[in-house]
């Protein structure tokens, strides 16, 4: 399985150039393909169809092309991953540690493959580059859009923006672009650096936190995080910040049960990567204040540094609310969100779902979070903080960005594979077998109606509800409610 694996993230990766290069979409010659020409001529010395296949050339500049080019790796990862999930829940009473560390050796060797493909579906990362040159000639990335002149060398359509993610990864840009003095390729490949090794701590943080419950617990969890290919291929090959942001969470729950001021200040460093891990510090209040009675004094000394960590970082963008209120404008953006589903049948039934949708969706993860909340004030488990985490970063998700990008879905599922025993966890990992798939038809192939983001999210969460469905079943079986007595007896 991990030999599989490890060719279709290699067959990516030597493919990803091309993919980038290729424009089956009837638009005009953009910058992107230009700029793929140019690494072309530079890289004349490798053989003629290399070199073609780099300018977008060939088999893989069709429609259809395209598509296998694109989701065939991914759908191989996504099977074997299932296939090995499966064939260890047979031998889950088997298992040993050599077998959790052999499956976290082939994450992270996915991980390195990836490193050097080319981001194909978004052009984020280059952006990256742009606000990092930005902050290196002394202007505001968050005050206003990268002048055109500073992304001339760059593969970028989009039209010029103010920075939009956190001041952490504002400073990470500005380091790598220094560094590279210029060079938009070095430039680049330092960045996807930073990120491969960011997953790298995520999946080592998921095979430590698990540890505790076993090898099978451990063993599961490094499979959903590490072999799906929603992290290393979203993450990791597209090149988003979010693992990032991810592996500062991750390394706070490892500090959670401490008391010292490491674990703020790390949760405060994932929140200025890229905001959205700002409910996780309401878990670190009610575990600490509520079951664990901490004093209230000496929490407010326990966070003070990440507090003055915190004011510091959002100075930088208080400077200019621009950046900000670009982040905040993308909320209007209204796809792949569990709403979509509403939407389709108020298309078909003639009647207008949202908000009723959006309200509904909010409703239901919102009172799934305030419950998780509500128990962990009352037991104070490892366990049950993670329920917790999981809970507030799916209200987040599904409720209140108002569009879920497949990256996303890294916010939840490091905690969804630390959490098997909880429903939630499942409806996630099913949404993340199928996130990687559903913008590739409109991403490049500009593909309008239903069938660009409503369809999608309904095979999406129809696969979320299916794998919470199956789990239901799995648990409420005779065979394993004996295995869970049996479990009980030997703590006992």
């Amino acid at each position: 399985m991990g030999a599989l694996c490890l060719l279709a993230v290699a067959t990516h990766t030597a493919l990803s150039g091309s993919l980038a290069a290729s424009e089956p979409s009837p638009e005009p010659v953009s910058l992107r393909k230009l700029w793929f020409g140019q690494l072309e001529h530079s890289l004349s010395v490798l053989p003629s169809f290399l070199t073609e296949a780099l300018h977008g050339a060939g088999p893989l500049a069709t429609e259809s092309g395209f598509l296998w080019g694109y989701c065939s790796p991914l759908l191989v990862e996504t099977s074997a991953a299932l296939a090995l999930l499966g064939l260890l829940h047979r031998r889950r009473d088997e298992l040993c540690d050599d077998d959790a560390r052999r499956v976290l050796g082939w994450a992270l060797g996915f991980t390195a493959l990836s490193v050097p493909a080319f981001n194909v579906l978004t052009q984020d990362l280059w952006l990256s580059v742009a606000w990092g040159r930005m902050a290196n000639h002394g202007m505001n990335p968050f005050a206003g859009p990268y002048p055109l002149a500073l992304a001339a060398d760059l593969p970028l359509d989009y039209d010029p923006m103010p920075m939009t993610y956190g001041p952490c990864w504002a400073i990470v840009c500005s380091f790598a672009a220094a560094v590279s003095g210029g060079a938009p390729l070095v430039c680049w490949l330092l960045l996807k650096l930073v990120l491969g090794c960011a997953w790298a701590v995520c999946l080592w943080m998921v095979s430590e936190l698990a540890r505790p419950h076993g090898p099978w617990r451990r063993t599961l969890a490094i499979v959903v995080t590490g072999w799906l290919p929603l992290g290393v291929h979203c993450g990791v090959a597209e090149g988003h910040n979010d693992v990032l942001m991810i592996a500062g969470a991750l390394l706070w729950v490892r500090t959670l049960q401490g008391r010292s001021a490491a674990g703020p200040l790390l949760l405060t460093a994932s929140i200025l990567t890229k905001y959205v891990t700002l409910p996780l510090a309401l878990v670190d209040l009610v575990y600490h204040l509520g079951a664990r009675s901490m004093s209230v004094g000496r929490y407010l000394a326990r966070i003070l540094p990440a507090c003055f960590g915190l004011l510091a970082g959002s100075a930088l963008v208080a400077r200019s609310l621009r950046g900000f209120g670009e982040t905040a404008a993308m909320h209007d953006w209204k796809f792949l969100d569990p709403a979509d589903v509403f939407r389709l049948l108020g298309r078909y039934a003639g009647w207008t779902t949202d908000p009723t949708g959006v309200l509904i969706v909010a409703a239901i993860f919102g009172c799934v979070a305030m419950l998780e909340l509500l128990r962990l004030g009352r037991a104070a488990t490892h366990e049950q903080a993670l329920r917790a985490q999981l809970a507030l970063m799916a209200v987040v998700l599904f409720a209140c960005t108002g569009h879920v990008w497949p990256w996303f879905f890294v916010w939840c599922l490091p905690l969804a594979a630390l959490a098997p025993s909880f429903w939630l966890s499942w409806f996630v990992i099913g949404a993340a077998c199928v996130a990687p798939f559903t913008i590739v038809h409109w991403a490049r192939l500009g593909v309008e109606g239903p069938a660009r983001s409503e369809l999608p999210s309904l095979v999406m969460y129809g696969a979320a509800l299916a794998a919470t469905a199956a789990y239901l079943r799995l648990r409420a079986s005779p065979s394993a409610t004996s295995r869970a007595q049996r479990a009980g007896h030997a703590a006992g």
